[in-house]
């Protein structure tokens, strides 16, 4: 069986079509428990990321909207070098 075809849609099927996703697994998909609402934390300062030291032991850097695990090597980096580390 065809992972698509033209009885099913019109559109080629993308990576979230679940005929897509049970075809690759060769069974039927779970179902959704819950859904993510899609909401990411951002600066509001126009900067890529905002960093505060809300006690003299704890940093907090925040910000980059969704791009965190891009981004966080070198936001690591640039932290560190910023407290002398």
């Amino acid at each position: 069986m065809p992972i698509h075809s033209a009885s099913r849609s019109t559109r080629p099927p993308t990576v979230t079509s679940p005929g897509v996703a049970e075809a690759l697994l060769g069974r039927p998909l779970p179902p959704i428990a819950r859904r993510w609402s899609g909401v990411y934390a951002e600066s509001t300062t126009g900067e890529l990321v905002h960093r505060a030291a809300p006690d003299p032991l704890l940093w907090v850097v925040t910000g980059p909207g969704g791009r965190g695990m891009a981004l966080c090597p070198a936001l690591a980096e640039q932290t560190a070098d910023q407290l002398g580390l």
